[in-house]
């Protein structure tokens, strides 16, 4: 996801501190496997592979995730939007040199960010243009923070801190 986690569990009994706090870890990394784009076999790099091919099959904690984007999208009117990442392929933001890319390459892949031509089924998932593609930085932190804290609250932890930065 690139940033950093920690995790604080507070309990008169050290080893369920740990064991909490180990589970809340597996719980981040199971996510980020599931959304990372940046990983090549995740879920997220499947449906951005076959955009505008065909629709995956996903699992449905994905799909509601999706779904979640969405609604948020559609309440602000587009501002948020997890199809923004294909700007990413012609602006390198972590770029030092801060190169700006020509201006025709971005009017392109600006074009390709439309959450309604993301659809959903309650098993798939389809973008429908070639080049489009997912991206959950804006909200998959947050999503990765809420269930660890979940996980830690079902490991018997009632005070801790999971903070995501």
């Amino acid at each position: 996801m690139g940033s950093s986690f920690s995790f604080t569990a507070i309990h008169n009994n050290k080893n369920l501190e740990v064991t909490a706090i180990n589970k809340a870890i597996e719980e981040v990394i199971r996510i980020e496997t599931l959304i990372s784009s940046w990983k090549t076999n995740s879920q997220t790099s499947l449906i951005n592979r076959n955009a505008g091919i065909e629709p995956i099959k996903v699992s449905t904690e994905l799909i509601s995730l999706i779904r979640r984007s969405k609604k948020i999208s559609k309440l602000s009117n587009g501002y948020f939007d997890i199809t923004f990442a294909s700007l990413k392929a012609v602006w390198d933001f972590n770029d030092a040199n801060h190169i700006i890319p020509d201006s025709s390459k971005v009017l392109n892949s600006v074009k390709l960010i439309d959450y309604r031509n993301v659809i959903l089924t309650d098993s798939t998932v389809f973008l429908k243009n070639k080049g489009m593609k997912l991206d959950f930085g804006a909200i998959g932190k947050g999503y990765s923070a809420n269930k660890a804290k979940l996980i830690m609250e079902q490991n018997q932890i009632k005070n801790g801190v999971v903070n995501a930065g």
